[in-house]
């Protein structure tokens, strides 16, 4: 049983709140939208 299926929910919410956190820059978007990118690609294997 994967347990990343379980967590999607509270990863997406951290995510947001990290997002809000950080004030929604555009610089920082880009960097996040990189990384979620990967992090999506690895979780969906």
């Amino acid at each position: 049983m994967p347990i990343h299926h379980a967590n999607r929910p509270l990863v997406a919410r951290s995510l947001s709140l990290l997002y809000y956190s950080m004030g929604g820059s555009r610089r920082w978007l880009g960097r996040a939208r990189r990384t979620i990118g990967k992090g999506l690609l690895f979780l969906q294997r």
